[in-house]
């Protein structure tokens, strides 16, 4: 009886998958159209900044005002080319956390994933909570590109 519902599941799961030519098209058009298109991970993004280099985004409902008076915030990283990591790898986008102090433009990491230009994921790290109550500020200098964003990253969460 096992061995008959086991079977039973087995071909319709056969039947359900499309052919492999239908497959096969099927990839090489995402594969295209993510080729053509910037990836982009989910999120409600709002852009706040972009220069040559970078756009970044904000995740409006990754958001949250803590009760210190910092922002956790959930931004997106989107560079024009790859950006290193180390020797052997790159990526494209990034995926950070952040706590950041609007009234100074510090800022704590909290956690990042990166992507590459498909979307396929890099590295990324964690920080715990301890680690990053005990991290110092951190600041960007004003006219970088960083800097810049960060200071639209703050002109946005605070309207």
């Amino acid at each position: 009886m096992h061995s008959k519902l086991v079977t039973a599941l087995i071909v319709v799961a056969c039947l359900s998958l499309p052919s492999v030519a239908t497959a096969q098209k099927t990839s090489k058009a995402k594969k295209t159209a993510t080729a053509t298109k910037s990836w982009s991970p989910a999120g409600a993004w709002r852009s706040v900044y972009s220069d040559p280099s970078v756009r970044v985004a904000v995740d409006t409902t990754q958001t949250r005002r803590q009760n210190d008076g910092t922002y956790k915030v959930r931004l997106r990283w989107q560079y024009a080319s790859n950006q290193a990591i180390g020797t052997k790898h790159a990526y494209r986008t990034m995926v950070d956390r952040k706590l950041i102090d609007c009234s100074t433009q510090g800022i704590k990491p909290v956690s990042a994933e990166t992507y590459d230009a498909v979307g396929k994921p890099v590295a990324g790290y964690d920080t715990s909570d301890t680690q990053v109550s005990e991290l110092d500020w951190a600041k960007r200098a004003p006219g970088s590109s960083a800097g810049k964003a960060y200071a639209a990253v703050c002109g946005a969460i605070r309207k």
